[in-house]
C-alpha cells in the first residue's frame, strides 16, 4: 500500500507550512511525465527528510543519484544535461514515510529561489485531507478526465470568540444555516472537546446549533476562553467539489505501485482507506517503462527480456528496484533492432537481432550492470535509456521454479 497527501508540518525553518507526504509499506516508484519537455541543462532542488534513515533513488535523462535522507531537512540541488526528449523524472522510494518541500525544476544551470507556479498560485489554498462524519458526510476522491478532486461533504469551523454564542443551560450555542433534516442530532468531531459529552450539534428551528459544554459565567467569560483556546468542529456541508493542486495532480496521475493505490480519510482517529487506482498489470512492460511482475518461485530466477526498438536509443537499461540493481546494454540502436537479455543461470547472454540477422552483443554489457534476477514476490521493473526511452517496447518471459520435496 502506498499513499501521499498535501501535508502541513514544520519547514527546514521551523514554520508550519503545506508539503508533500509520501507512505509506503514496501518499495514504490513515483514517475512524473512531461517534466523535460526538451534536450538542454536544467537544475532540480527539493528539501526532504524521512522519518527514518534511508535511501531513494532519483532518475531521469542525464540524471542518476542515490540520495541517503534521514530525519533532518536536507536541500539537494542538481544540475544535469538532459540529452532526449524523455520527459519524466522517477524517484523510487523503499518502505517508509517521507516529506518534500519546496520543489523546483528550471532550465539553465542556476538554482532560483523557490516560488509558486501560475497555475498553483490561482488555486484556492485549503485542507486536502479527507474526513468521514458517517455514510452521508464523507468526503472522496473523484476523478474526471484525468482531474483528480475533492468532493467535499464536511467542513471544518474554528471557533475563536468572535462569533455571535448565545448562553443555553450547562454551555453555550451558536446558530448557522441548517444541514440535513430538522429535529435531528447531527455527527461531528473534534479534537480539543469530546463529541456527545462536551460537544453537540442538532438542527431545530430552521438552524443548525452547535452546543459547547462550559462552566465559564458568562458569554464574554466564554468567547475570552475561546479567543485563548480556539476549538475546531468538523460539521457536515453541503456537498462542493474542490480541485487538487497542479502538483497533486501530476503525482496521482503518475504514481507507480505494486499495489492498489490508496489515500486515507480520518474517522474518529483511526485511518481508513480507499481505492483510488488499479494496479498495473502483471508480465509486460510497454512505453510505460514501469511494470511489476509477481514471481511465485521459491528462489530468485533469471528471465529473458526482448526490446523492440520503434526508433533510435541510446543505452538502454533494465532497472530491478528490490535489489537497487540496474543492466545497461551500451550502444546506439536503430528501429527495427530487437535486444534480447537472458539472465537465466546457464544460459546469460545479450544479443541483437536486425531482419533475421543476430549479432551476439555481449561485450557490450556495461560495467556497472549485474545479471538481474527475479525476486520471489513482487519485482518492480524499469526501462530506461540516455535517449529514446520512449521507442522501446519490451516483453518479459519467465518461468516459475519450485523446490522439490
Amino acid at each position: 500500500m502506498a499513499y501521499m497527501q498535501s501535508f502541513k508540518g514544520a519547514n527546514p525553518q521551523g514554520i508550519t507550512d503545506e508539503m508533500c507526504n509520501v507512505y509506503a509499506d514496501k518499495t514504490v516508484v513515483m514517475r512524473l511525465s512531461d517534466c523535460i519537455p526538451d534536450a538542454g541543462i536544467y537544475t532540480l532542488q527539493f528539501w526532504i527528510r524521512s522519518a527514518t534513515e534511508s535511501s531513494i533513488y532519483l532518475e531521469t535523462s542525464g540524471l542518476y543519484k542515490v540520495i541517503e535522507v534521514t530525519s533532518e531537512w536536507v536541500k539537494h540541488v542538481y544540475t544535469f544535461t538532459a540529452t532526449g526528449s524523455d520527459s519524466a523524472i522517477y524517484i523510487q522510494f523503499p518502505a517508509g514515510v517521507y516529506y518534500l518541500y519546496h520543489v523546483k525544476l528550471e532550465m539553465g544551470d542556476t538554482a532560483s529561489d523557490w516560488t509558486l507556479t501560475p497555475g498553483d498560485a490561482s488555486e484556492p489554498e485549503g485542507d486536502t485531507r479527507l474526513f468521514r462524519l458517517s455514510d452521508m458526510y464523507t468526503d472522496k476522491l473523484g476523478c474526471d478526465n484525468g482531474l483528480w478532486y475533492i468532493e467535499r461533504n464536511t467542513k471544518r469551523l474554528t471557533f475563536d470568540g468572535s462569533e455571535s454564542w448565545t448562553a443555553d443551560g450547562e454551555g453555550y450555542r451558536y446558530s448557522l444555516p441548517q444541514r440535513g433534516e430538522e429535529n435531528k442530532n447531527l455527527p461531528a468531531a473534534s479534537d480539543q472537546i469530546k463529541y456527545g459529552e462536551e460537544l453537540s450539534v442538532y438542527n431545530a428551528d430552521g438552524k443548525t446549533h452547535i452546543w459547547i459544554k462550559s462552566d465559564r459565567t458568562s458569554v464574554d467569560d466564554f468567547k475570552a476562553w475561546l479567543a485563548g483556546n480556539p476549538v475546531t468542529v468538523l460539521l457536515p456541508a453541503e456537498t462542493s467539489t474542490v480541485p487538487l493542486a497542479n502538483y497533486l495532480q501530476t503525482l496521482l496521475n503518475n504514481i507507480t505501485t505494486g499495489d492498489d493505490l490508496t489515500v486515507r480519510a480520518q474517522e474518529d482517529g483511526a485511518l481508513r482507506g480507499s481505492i483510488i487506482t488499479a494496479p498495473i498489470t502483471f508480465g509486460a512492460v510497454n512505453r510505460d517503462m514501469a511494470t511489476v511482475i509477481n514471481s511465485l518461485s521459491d528462489d530468485a530466477i533469471g528471465f529473458v527480456y526482448t526490446i523492440h526498438c520503434t526508433g533510435e536509443v541510446v543505452n538502454p537499461a533494465v532497472y530491478l528496484t528490490e535489489t537497487n540493481q540496474h543492466i545497461k546494454i551500451k550502444g546506439t540502436y536503430k528501429r527495427d533492432d530487437i535486444i534480447t537479455i537472458d539472465t537465466r543461470r546457464g544460459k546469460k547472454s545479450i544479443a541483437k537481432t536486425y531482419r533475421g540477422i543476430e549479432t551476439n552483443i555481449i561485450n557490450s554489457f556495461d560495467s556497472s550492470s549485474k545479471w538481474l534476477q527475479l525476486q520471489s514476490g513482487y519485482n518492480h521493473i524499469i526501462q530506461s535509456a540516455d535517449s529514446g526511452a520512449e521507442n522501446m517496447e519490451a516483453v518479459i518471459a519467465y518461468t516459475n521454479e519450485y523446490e522439490g520435496v
